[in-house]
């Protein structure tokens, strides 16, 4: 895997054409809900560790890593928690390059 890309659904999907494979996140609990770590973002370790903690959700990373697309998008509602947390996780253990598109806004 060359790009892995966290983003949020609210602020739109990716184009078709920028990424081999765009995966939906929303699924898996939102740490969003828990106010100590609404204001915090999937590189912290709570967060993190609030996703990953998830059995599901290392099961989805895994087999997101088993298919080897060149790039993938991950999206979650608002881009800031579970897709970033997921994104970071699989850009760990492949080398990709990481991005999170919504981080910012």
């Amino acid at each position: 895997m060359k790009l892995v890309m966290s983003f949020g659904y609210a602020f739109g999907k990716p184009s078709p054409n920028e990424f081999d494979a765009v995966y939906d996140a929303r699924r898996f609990r939102n740490p969003y809900g828990n106010p100590k770590l609404r204001n915090k973002d999937g590189r912290d370790q709570a967060v993190r560790l609030a996703v990953l903690s998830d059995p599901d959700v290392m099961e989805f990373i895994l087999k997101v890593i088993k298919l080897n697309s060149n790039s993938v998008a991950i999206g979650c509602m608002g881009g800031k928690h579970r897709s970033v947390a997921i994104a970071e996780e699989i850009a760990r253990r492949t080398g990709a390059q990481l991005r999170h598109r919504d981080l910012s806004r």
